[in-house]
């Protein structure tokens, strides 16, 4: 039972390790804001594909309270290349305003895991821990 309740969430879990690493990959290697922010929009657009070409089918984790439908997997594709597509438009201004710093992409990762959790959210609790997270 919590081999399918973690199979249903695992592209979340799968950005979720992704932020960790990418915020100790920021803090242990100076000068790697460039690549944490490329490394974060390939993530997401990767996890946005795989999520848009994987799963068929309506699966529940957690006895109902996070639901893996068609609406949740479209939702959750359109906000990850969103996503990834704002991590690369916002390259340039972010280097030409010295504002270039390893914790933004990390902030739009966890904050992309967020909606996906309310997007899929099945009661009333896992739409404020989405709403929370984000």
């Amino acid at each position: 039972m919590i081999e399918q309740n973690l199979i249903t969430i695992l592209p979340e879990l799968l950005l979720a390790v992704f932020a960790m690493a990418a915020l100790m990959l920021g803090v242990w290697r100076k000068g790697s804001d460039d690549l944490i922010l490329w490394l974060s929009a390939l993530a997401l657009a990767l996890v946005g594909l795989w999520i848009g070409f994987g799963f068929e089918g309506t699966r529940s984790a957690f006895d109902g309270s996070y639901v893996d439908d068609r609406f949740a997997r479209f939702a959750k594709v359109t906000i990850l290349l969103s996503a990834s597509i704002i991590l690369l438009l916002s390259r340039e201004y972010l280097i030409r305003a010295n504002l270039m710093k390893f914790e933004f992409p990390v902030l739009i990762v966890l904050a992309t895991i967020g909606m996906m959790v309310m997007v899929s959210a099945g009661d009333l609790i896992s739409l404020y821990m989405g709403l929370e997270l984000q």
